[in-house]
């Protein structure tokens, strides 16, 4: 409570990785800090809000997941930011049961049009994350947002494919961004041709020159 309000970034940053351990024995107090910490000026304050979050979705994951999904639609991009994160964290246990729930918890800011949250969702979260830690469940996502009528969601699935990670899963993905690619949206369309570009380094066979 005393390193919080504090001005220096480092004493916010160590009051995060002090309320980690307590997110099942104290959640009320964990969940406060976190918002408080994901709206914070500094970006290095944010990402251990997001860490903070992370961590609490992973050991006491219904109630932070709750939680999460209502803070989903609030009207702070840094809030939004900060649990997409978060998911993506929580994901890395690869738990079974969590695909379906983290799914949902990020598919409302699919259709989110600020940049902070959206080059940290489709590139990052979904990409870099949870295509690893739950592919099938993810790739059967992808399939269908692609189609969706927004073209902030069907950049996202673009985007998806364009890490590394991403780009392991070009057998599947391949065949959507060739679709995207002649999106009538550009902002689609050139973001499914960019992802083409990237794959075709790694994968000459699936992308030919």
């Amino acid at each position: 409570a005393r390193l919080l309000p504090h001005p220096r970034w480092v004493d916010k940053e160590l009051a995060a990785i002090f309320l980690a351990p307590l997110a099942r024995s104290h959640p009320g107090e964990v969940e406060r800090a976190a918002l408080r910490l994901a709206r914070d000026e500094r970006w290095d304050v944010r990402e251990a809000a997001a860490a903070l979050l992370g961590e609490a979705l992973d050991v006491s994951f219904d109630q932070f997941h709750r939680s999460c999904r209502t803070w989903m639609e609030k009207p702070e991009p840094r809030v939004r930011r900060a649990i997409i994160v978060a998911a993506k964290y929580a994901a890395r246990s690869r738990a079974p049961e969590r695909a379906t729930p983290l799914l949902d918890l990020i598919e409302p800011a699919l259709r989110d049009r600020d940049e902070y949250v959206r080059r940290s969702l489709g590139p990052f979260a979904i990409g870099d994350q949870l295509l690893r830690s739950y592919p099938e469940e993810t790739l059967a996502r992808l399939e269908r947002w692609a189609s969706d009528p927004d073209e902030v969601v069907r950049w996202n699935v673009a985007m998806a494919f364009s890490s590394a990670t991403g780009a392991t899963h070009a057998e599947q993905g391949v065949p959507l961004l060739r679709t995207l690619a002649k999106d009538e949206s550009k902002f689609v369309a050139r973001a499914a041709n960019a992802t083409l570009r990237r794959i075709q380094k790694r994968r000459p066979d699936l992308v030919p020159a």
